[in-house]
């Protein structure tokens, strides 16, 4: 969709518009309605049966050809019925769809030609300004008052060229031609193409060349105007434009090399001596032939172009300089689209430079000379461009030489020819700004010679490093990820081409095709502009594809003839020098990679370590840079540490310091000390990412998780605070969002079998599918509305999600049989036992505590497993899980069904206290009513009572406590920070005394301890009891409230549970209580 209008300063030809940074994308909404309309259309019969069906949904993967007749039949159809869209969307006050009209984008993607250099293109002379000089004050009171066409009429909307992405190292397309249609209201024919009644299409002349406007500057009569709004002013307007279509029949505009080139891409084959004396003409005087050849199309088997407008008679002149494959083209795409209809027209042509060393060597003259290579000079490259607005790409790992890409032209082409250029053609199409330059590039056809595509580069995929890195052990957790990673292996050894294992194989893929393009001598360094047309500002009589073919013939003109602008920014190289220094690289990787496999297969199921992980992709990545010089391959933070970009910088050469990064014997050695890391502290490493890009985060969470904890992350927990901090962080980062992920799976799975069946039949009113649809409608929104809540798996939140989701499907619902008590020290004990003793005879696995697929299990087994039990001990691991709930507020948790979680069994978490008593009738029995009436008369009559004789006290949390209080929970964080570098037995007791707390929770003594810290801490003053006192007075300062909670309850905890904390001796890294008594107390550790 593209606007309307044209943004504010958008027709200023000083202020330049990049499209690229233009968010073009439709919200879900509107892509919907979009989409649902587009579908409609191929349910027509004409279109139907064209593969477009009903069921493709957004995101989907379903893609379908059509031809191009149909094509033009559906955009025929979608523009008949975009007034009736609008209509039926328009009461939802949506303005996007008035405000924006549909464009259609015409690419025509390899219709590649090679344009013969003929006589008329050999003798053609340079272009100079066809404007007067006398009528450049004139033009400028114009230019200020008008701006062309598009300041005169509205009915085409401006739009910018939708053109291809060109970010990346450089555009793949040679010549690719972009047609951007707007809608046009006035038109009697608004289709992109060329329909096939011509005698339908006749276009009203636009408003800027009607009678009484002034057409071109030297046919202006400046002294005889008539008056537009006299009498006469109808018929003198009708006469003049007469006259003036008469005489532009038989008058020669201004200068015979200035208005009328073409487009295409052009390849050219040059000469050049060892002296660097300008670039020749080839001896042959023949170019090279392109790939992606234009489709040979007959003019006679087309329509006849309706919108184009007979060329002038300065046109038909130029038709000397048009080549055969140049025509046809012309004549096809005059055919084919109507230039009315369309906003840009963008293209590029390309110059293929050779050039060949001078024979100096006696008893050499007379024999051919040798072709050598040329690469782009980097600091020569710079004086083209006007600050940083290029990219460099430096190949064969030498900083100096290499391709190069900008998204404006360079100097020796902007500077001169195309300012005469664009002159010119505004000054034919009455100063409008018609003829614009953007994306350059220079890059070796080596490139073409090991890649045809972006995809074909295979040292650029990093297979290596998906292939080495990942253990069998964890390849072997899923059919999905053996198959992928055998088929990876079998790429890196070579296996999918067994008669030339290196075919297939990274880098010596690359090498042998280096080596062909030795032996082709294809050394040819090539230069592509993108040209693009503002089609709706030209004028009437210039509106058509000569004119949009025009600026070719001078740009070819130009490498021809004045090799001396562009020669300066190129190197030659002997072939032998380059590119025969990619293919000994090439070797060295290959040798690199092949002692990787062998140190990996002899590792059998533990696969490669740490170092050597990041050793093969640092090799794959080095790799990708020699190749195609993109420096996005090389994280530079990693590379810089390493000591590579240093070196590549100054010596050209990949460096490896070993003492960071040692891959020459054995394992390895990494270096960690001053390595980049995450923002939970891990390392970053380089083959993670290479690993979720093929795989994905599943995998690459895994494998981050072994490293961290086998290598690194295990030696760090070395006490109770350690460890309590880190399951916090993965039940809060990484159990709460995947187990969020699988309830909110499985119940829409239930939502939408649902609505299919057309709702449960106890739903609505009715019971008909229409509110039983609308209600679950209302679920579906009940559902995101819970997966977007900060905690949600608190009672209050999981009350709603029963009350407002559960209830749709009879399966889900949930009532008190599907509902189970259990307390957190015994969940955390199955989730310890099934994480250490899964698959055992007689325990649980990993599946009934934790959905399929999921990373946190791994992560936290791995932790356990690499912790020594001197830290950590299974005890403390348990407190440490259950505590980690309770600060994560998870009260309820997903059941399990047959050794499997499901989410239609739900576990509510419960502290120490003592389950509800169970009342021991048959249910719905007579029995069982009077219990039940009982119990609740109980409850009434003990609680009116307490009413009215005890006043209530609100402290800001339910009793019993299901959570830590807010207070108290700041102090035990407090505590954390001050002794994070002071004695750590110290903070490890604070941390056993956290644990136990959590685990006294529901408590009725502990819900008294806490009332008590909460009615102290909110005291104004601190209270203390002085020795030989027996009453409360007020201490001098103030102390820190929610510290003295903490200290509160941690010396509360040693009588409320004794056995919970060493009193004579330490036990492990936890301090005994004898000494602790000492230390509560003091300001600081």
């Amino acid at each position: 969709m593209h606007p309307n209008q044209r943004t504010a300063g958008a027709n200023n030809p000083r202020r330049r518009h990049d499209a690229t940074h233009t968010r073009t994308a439709l919200v879900q909404g509107r892509a919907l309605m979009l989409a649902s309309y587009i579908k409609d259309i191929f349910l027509r019969g004409e279109l139907l049966g064209e593969g477009v069906e009903p069921r493709w949904a957004l995101g989907g993967k379903e893609t379908q050809m059509i031809a191009f007749d149909k094509w033009v039949i559906f955009q025929t159809l979608f523009m008949d019925g975009w007034t009736g869209f609008l209509e039926r969307f328009s009461a939802q006050d949506d303005t996007f769809w008035t405000d924006h009209q549909p464009a259609f984008h015409a690419y025509d993607y390899g219709a590649n030609i090679n344009i013969e250099v003929n006589e008329g293109i050999a003798n053609l002379e340079e272009e100079t300004v066809i404007r007067p000089a006398y009528l450049d004050g004139l033009d400028d009171e114009f230019d200020e008052s008008d701006d062309g066409y598009d300041g005169e009429s509205n009915s085409v909307p401006a739009t910018q060229q939708g053109w291809g992405e060109i970010g990346g190292e450089e555009r793949e397309d040679e010549l690719d031609e972009l047609c951007d249609q707007p809608t046009v209201e006035v038109e009697d024919n608004d289709s992109l193409f060329v329909s096939e009644r011509v005698d339908d299409v006749a276009s009203p002349i636009p408003p800027i060349l009607s009678p009484g406007r002034i057409i071109d500057a030297e046919y202006r009569d400046i002294d005889g105007e008539v008056d537009a709004n006299g009498p006469n002013g109808d018929e003198e307007r009708e006469r003049r434009f007469l006259e003036w279509m008469n005489e532009s029949e038989n008058t020669d505009i201004g200068q015979d090399n200035g208005t009328q080139l073409q487009d295409q891409e052009h390849q050219y084959d040059g000469q050049d001596n060892s002296q660097q004396q300008p670039l020749s003409p080839d001896t042959d005087g023949n170019d090279d032939v392109h790939p992606r050849q234009a489709p040979d199309i007959s003019p006679a088997s087309l329509p006849p172009s309706s919108a184009s407008i007979p060329a002038t008679e300065d046109q038909r002149e130029h038709d000397a300089l048009y080549s055969p494959g140049l025509m046809r083209l012309r004549e096809a795409l005059e055919a084919k689209y109507n230039l009315d209809n369309i906003s840009h027209v963008s293209y590029a042509l390309a110059v293929d430079v050779h050039c060949t060393a001078e024979n100096t060597y006696p008893g050499t003259e007379g024999r051919v000379s040798r072709p050598v290579c040329l690469l782009a000079d980097r600091n020569r490259v710079a004086g083209e461009f006007y600050g940083s607005n290029y990219t460099f790409y430096p190949l064969g790992f030498h900083p100096a030489y290499g391709n190069f890409t900008s998204d404006r032209p360079p100097a020796f082409l902007d500077n001169d020819l195309f300012t005469v250029m664009k002159e010119n053609m505004s000054h034919q199409n009455q100063g409008a700004d018609v003829l614009s330059f953007g994306f350059f590039q220079g890059y070796s056809n080596l490139k073409r010679s090991i890649r045809h595509g972006p995809h074909d580069l295979l040292a650029s995929h990093g297979l290596a490093t998906a292939a080495l890195t990942i253990p069998s052990t964890e390849a072997q957790r899923t059919a999905r990820l053996k198959d992928k990673q055998q088929r990876l292996l079998a790429q890196v050894r070579g296996r999918l081409t067994p008669d030339n294992p290196g075919a297939s194989t990274p880098f010596a893929r690359e090498r042998q095709r280096v080596e062909a393009a030795m032996q082709a001598n294809e050394f040819a360094f090539r230069f592509e502009q993108v040209i693009s047309i503002d089609a709706p500002r030209l004028v009437r009589r210039r509106r058509n594809f000569s004119s949009v073919l025009q600026p070719i013939f001078q740009l070819m003109r130009l490498f021809l003839k004045e090799k001396q602008l562009y020669a300066g920014i190129l190197r030659r190289f002997n072939p032998d020098i380059f590119p025969g220094v990619m293919v000994a690289f090439a070797r060295v990787m290959e040798a690199a990679i092949a002692e990787m496999d062998r140190r990996f297969r002899e590792a059998g199921s533990k696969g490669l370590g740490m170092a050597l992980s990041e050793g093969v992709a640092a090799l794959d990545r080095l790799g990708n840079f020699c190749f195609t010089g993109d420096p996005r391959v090389l994280p530079t933070k990693v590379m810089r540490l390493l000591g590579t970009m240093d070196s590549l910088k100054t010596c050209g050469w990949p460096f490896i310091s070993p003492r960071m990064l040692d891959i020459r014997d054995g394992q390895g050695l990494v270096n960690l000390v001053g390595w980049p890391q995450l923002s939970n502290g891990r390392p970053v490493l380089m083959h993670v990412a290479s690993l979720e890009y093929h795989y994905d985060r599943t995998v690459a969470s895994n494998r981050h998780s072994q490293l961290w904890f086998a290598e690194l992350g295990g030696r760090s927990i070395d006490g109770m605070d350690r460890m309590t901090t880190f399951l916090h962080e993965v039940f809060q980062d990484l159990w709460i969002p995947e187990t969020v992920a699988f309830i909110a799976r499985q119940v829409r799975r239930g939502l939408n079998r649902g609505i299919r069946s057309g709702g449960r039949s106890d739903v609505g009113e009715h019971g008909d599918a229409d509110t039983g649809n609308e209600e679950s409608a209302q679920a579906m929104i009940a559902l995101e509305a819970w997966e977007a809540r900060d905690s949600p798996f608190k009672t209050s939140n999981f009350e709603k999600l029963s009350a407002e989701v559960l209830k749709f499907d009879d399966r889900l619902m949930m009532n008190e049989s599907k509902i189970v008590l259990k307390t957190r020290r015994d969940f955390a004990e199955e989730i310890f036992v099934a994480l250490m003793e899964g698959g055992r005879k007689g325990h649980l696995g990993v599946e009934s505590v934790a959905p399929t697929h999921s990373t946190w299990p791994s992560i936290l087994r791995a932790a356990i497993q690499h912790t020594r039990g001197s830290f950590a001990t299974r005890a403390q691991w348990v407190s440490g899980i259950a505590a980690a709930m309770v600060s994560a507020s998870i009260e309820w948790v997903p059941g399990s069904h047959r050794r499997r979680l499901t989410h239609q069994q739900v576990v509510q978490l419960v502290g120490a206290a003592a389950s509800a008593t169970v009342l021991a009738a048959r249910p719905d029995s007579l029995k069982r009513r009077a219990l039940e009436a009982e119990a609740r008369r109980t409850v009434d009559s003990v609680g009116v009572k307490r009413a009215k004789i005890r006043p209530r006290i609100d402290l800001g949390c339910k009793i019993p406590f299901k959570q830590i209080p807010d207070i108290v929970e700041r102090g035990f964080t407090e505590i954390r920070r001050l002794f994070a570098k002071g004695d750590q037995r110290v903070l490890s007791h604070y941390c056993a005394a956290y644990c136990c707390l959590t685990d006294c929770l529901e408590d009725p003594l502990c819900d008294l301890m806490l009332i008590l810290t909460l009615t102290i801490t909110a005291s104004s003053a601190t209270p203390e009891v002085r020795p030989n006192t027996k009453g409360f007075s007020v201490t001098a300062k103030r102390r820190d409230p929610a510290l003295l909670a903490a200290n509160m309850v941690t010396r509360m905890l040693w009588f409320l549970r004794p056995e919970a904390f060493p009193w004579d001796k330490d036990q492990d890294t936890v301090l005994r209580v004898s000494e602790m008594t000492k230390k509560i107390g003091e300001p600081r550790p």
